[in-house]
């Protein structure tokens, strides 16, 4: 299964590096979509107000305009509050779960380290040396 993963992994970063135009313009693609989307849909819940609107009160056409404008208004004001309201609280969801996480990873690593042999880590230290080193020399020679 762990085999499966990698496999899968090292497949979709390929495609990443050979052909990331492609992925680029479908991702263009799909957000022009939800825009035109979002549009459509905002414009027949215009109109069915509108209709709406005026077939009930028997207003003209500035009146029902007037009086969709400011049901819209409030509509995107209540989004917005709800929205402010509820960004904390997953803000802070976020935060706890990432501390969490970070906490089990770095508790993980220290085990990891406290158990591996004296010859593994000399071999990691000298890994990482050799990496850093590399870098170094490829950026600033």
């Amino acid at each position: 299964m762990g085999q499966l993963k990698i496999l899968i992994l090292c497949l979709v970063l390929v495609i990443i590096v050979l052909v990331p135009d492609v992925i680029v313009e479908s991702l263009h693609g799909l957000l022009e979509f939800l825009i035109e989307l979002a549009h459509t849909v905002f414009e027949i819940v215009e109109v069915t107000l509108d209709t709406l609107i005026e077939h009930a009160f028997h207003t003209d056409l500035h009146q029902t305009q007037i009086i969709v404008f400011y049901i819209l208004a409030l509509m995107v004001f209540y989004g917005l509050l709800r929205f402010c309201r509820a960004v904390p609280i997953y803000y802070r969801r976020c935060r706890d779960v990432w501390r969490g996480a970070k906490a089990h990873r770095e508790a993980q690593a220290k085990d990891y380290w406290h158990n591996l042999a004296f010859l593994k880590k000399a071999q990691l230290t000298l890994l990482g040396i050799t990496f850093f080193t590399g870098v170094f020399f490829l950026l600033f020679m």
